[in-house]
């Protein structure tokens, strides 16, 4: 009976010492690989001077723009990797385009305005994000590390009345600058220069009279729309900051919605 026990006692420490041997044969997993690891939080990249940050899904991604500085994607949840000097934008119908030829591949990155909602948190950005590397494409959401103030930004239109903006070209897009003081607007309407006072109280303001030069605009959908922003400027009788976006309103309806422009 002894030698039973013995013998079973024996045969099961050798099982245990089996299992034991093949769990320390079979390494564990490596961790998957963060893109922020090394591009560090969105804290770390406002004070490194990020301008603007955008990550996607599905594989993980991410992507740093510095306007005067470089652009770095990190793809494949970090396993591809693209950096270069930022180059000057390109930018059709309300969307920012960058286009770089780098040692990782030819990436190009375009910027459009609008509500975008990360896939897996539901988060919320104000800008969709698509990149393209060599033929792939992935898709994301992004915003402005450093929200805008009324005063001192280049607040470029993307919306007149609930609808997107057409852009005549480059330098001539609509919109509009509030000087440092607070007391006075200038910017571009699409085919003319216009200024003014502006007075504000809080949330409440009011534009005009404005004045602006006299260039005819080559296509009438042009005039027609820079006629309804110059006017709707007029209407305007509160202003929003949200975020990277300032919203104008009339009696609580939206007139022009703009985005605060860094990328330039």
């Amino acid at each position: 009976m002894r030698r039973a026990v013995r013998a079973a006692s024996s045969a099961f420490a050798l099982s245990a010492c089996a299992l034991a041997a093949c769990a320390r044969r079979t390494p564990p997993a490596p961790p998957t690989p963060d893109p922020l690891a090394e591009a560090g939080s969105w804290e770390d990249a406002r004070a490194r001077g990020v301008d603007f940050r955008a990550v996607g899904q599905e594989p993980g991604w991410l992507l740093d723009l510095d306007v005067e500085g470089e652009v770095r994607f990190f793809g494949d949840y970090g396993r591809t990797r693209v950096g270069a000097r930022t180059p000057a934008p390109t930018r059709e119908g309300g969307t920012t385009t960058y286009r770089v030829a780098a040692a990782g591949g030819e990436l190009s990155v375009a910027l459009a305005p609008g509500d975008c909602r990360d896939v897996m948190s539901g988060e919320a950005y104000p800008y969709a994000v698509t990149v393209r590397l060599d033929g792939r494409e992935v898709r994301g959401c992004g915003r402005m590390l450093n929200a805008g103030t009324l005063a001192g930004t280049y607040w470029r239109l993307v919306e007149l009345g609930g609808q997107p903006v057409q852009s005549p070209g480059e330098g001539r897009e609509p919109h509009l600058v509030v000087e440092a003081d607070g007391a006075r607007v200038s910017g571009h309407s699409g085919c003319n220069r216009f200024s003014g006072p502006l007075s504000r109280d809080g949330a409440a303001l009011r534009f005009g009279p404005l004045s602006s030069t006299k260039m005819a605009c080559a296509e009438p959908a042009l005039n027609r729309q820079e006629i309804a922003f110059l006017r709707g400027l007029e209407s305007v009788d509160a202003a929003r900051v949200d975020g990277d976006a300032l919203i104008l309103t009339a009696g609580g309806a939206p007139v022009a919605r703009f985005a605060a422009d860094r990328l330039r």
